[in-house]
């Protein structure tokens, strides 16, 4: 198990030192689907995208074994489960520098980690996991560019940071909305975003994708992405890579239909539309000044008040706006246009700039 065991221990408060753009309306919102298919197995469990085999693995929560699909899919095949007895793993992801695989398992209320070098290899115990507020796990994904550092989270509704041998590496973060939380996944920076059952109107039940500050255990969504308005789907979820527009994808499971689900899930913008108003003009820095030094409402869409784009809100945008307005200094796309970030970072928008769809 060498490969997976990366140098140094990561814990998640070094994430808290990130300079991001403050988004705590924030929101994401499902654009049109890319691909669905079917499961052949029993009951979706958790899913995970390996960013280093560009493949998809599913959990059956029944059976055990992990199904696996191309980044676009197409059904591979199915690895049974290897586990010793009365071991049922809930969550699975990779480990993004090896591609190795890691299992959360439960077994009598004790959570462990399991691993193997490949889906197919014999999964290997590596230890229990050090938590004793830790319900069952119903989801895990490691923490890119934090060597080291898994999340988790269980059916109370709690975000667990462990290393890859189990220990706790800060206190439990409980997920907002309350709800039964399912699938979790690592964004970016502090933010994480995890499936949860919430009692909707009427008293039914739906399934959303919100997102959590993990610094602060505070919600950066207004409302959440509707996954599965049935109440029995996004069991789990995994982020994939980008588009070649700079759109997030998600992979979901949607138990509901017993399909996999793989969607964008970005507002587009206007950079440099700090105010969200559809124009760009001399109010936007405007704006940005009275946000940055007189306690003036924060952007409404972060990404798009990121004016450099270096995934900080700050002085520097507002000089770049204005340099832009006066001086006709190129900025970053999309500019002038709606359109998604091409460059991977935690802003979000709580809506749609100006006019953008």
């Amino acid at each position: 198990m060498q490969r997976i065991v990366l140098a140094g221990v990561t814990s998640l408060a070094l994430l808290c030192l990130l300079s991001v753009c403050p988004s705590l309306s924030a929101q994401e919102t499902a654009i049109p689907v890319l691909n669905t298919a079917p499961f052949p197995g029993v009951t979706i469990g958790d899913v995970c995208y390996d960013s280093f085999s560009n493949q998809v693995y599913v959990l059956d929560l029944v059976t055990s074994a992990t199904h696996t699909y191309t980044a676009t899919l197409g059904y591979v095949g199915v690895t049974p489960a290897a586990f010793p007895p009365n071991e049922t793993p809930f969550g699975i992801t990779t480990d993004p520098a090896s591609g190795a695989v890691i299992w959360a398992t439960s077994n009598g209320g004790v959570n462990s980690i399991y691993a193997a070098l490949t889906v197919g290899a014999v999964p290997t115990f590596i230890a229990n996991i050090a938590s004793p507020t830790l319900g069952t796990v119903f989801g895990i994904d490691a923490a890119n560019g934090f060597a080291g550092t898994l999340l988790l989270n269980d059916i109370s509704g709690s975000a667990h940071v462990s290393d890859y041998f189990g220990t706790a590496l800060i206190p439990p973060t409980p997920l907002a909305p309350v709800g039964a939380s399912f699938g979790i996944s690592h964004l970016g920076g502090v933010y994480s975003a995890h499936s949860t059952q919430t009692v909707g109107t009427a008293g039914t039940v739906v399934d959303n994708l919100f997102l959590t500050d993990l610094s602060t255990g505070l919600p950066v969504d207004s409302v959440g992405v509707l996954l599965s308005p049935s109440g029995n789907g996004s069991f789990g979820i995994d982020y994939g890579a980008m588009t070649a527009a700079g759109a997030n994808t998600l992979y979901y499971g949607d138990q509901a239909t017993n399909s996999i689900v793989h969607t964008t899930i970005q507002r587009t913008f206007i950079r440099g539309d700090a105010n969200a108003d559809g124009v760009f003009n001399i109010g936007d820095a405007v704006f940005m000044l009275a946000f940055k030094f007189q306690g003036g409402p924060p952007p409404p869409c972060s990404d798009a008040a990121d004016t450099n784009d270096d995934g900080t809100c700050n002085l520097g945008d507002a000089l770049t706006l204005l340099n832009a307005l006066f001086a006709g200094a190129p900025i970053p796309a999309p500019s002038f246009i709606c359109g998604f970030d091409p460059t991977p970072d935690a802003n979000r928008c709580l809506l749609s700039s100006g006019n953008c769809p």
